[in-house]
Order: structure tokens, then C-alpha cells, then sequence
């Protein structure tokens, strides 16, 4: 998990190899929406749910779930 947005760069970073890549886009969000945001995905995921090979991208609105 993490904020940078270069770890969605399929140039540089194959993501179909790894246990999964998760982006939060925090661009104008207070810390507490961050937080509330972050936790509520963790908490609608399956347990048994896989992300290797997937990017998230977790925005104020959206949930995008892509593979790459």
C-alpha cells in the first residue's frame, strides 16, 4: 500500500508478479477521510479475496480493480 503513484507504472514495476499494488490518490483529503477510506476497503475485501497480480487505485469516490 502506499501514496506514491509510480508503483502503478507498468514500465517500471511488474505488478502481475507481485502480491498486488495499492494506490490511495489522497489529493485534497484530510487525514481522518484517508483513514476512513483505507478501512472501509479493507473491511469490504474478502478474506479469501486475491490481489497478487492487481492494481488498486482507492480514491475519495472510486475503487478501481484492475490486473495487470
Amino acid at each position: 500500500m502506499t501514496y506514491d503513484r509510480g508503483f502503478g507504472d507498468i514500465f517500471r514495476f511488474n505488478i502481475s508478479k507481485s502480491n498486488g499494488v495499492i494506490i490511495v490518490l489522497t489529493s485534497k483529503m484530510k487525514k481522518n477521510e484517508i483513514v476512513n477510506i483505507i478501512l472501509s476497503f479493507i473491511s469490504t475485501i474478502n478474506k479469501q479475496a486475491d490481489l497478487r497480480g492487481k492494481l488498486v487505485i482507492i480514491g475519495k469516490n472510486k475503487i478501481r480493480v484492475t490486473q495487470r
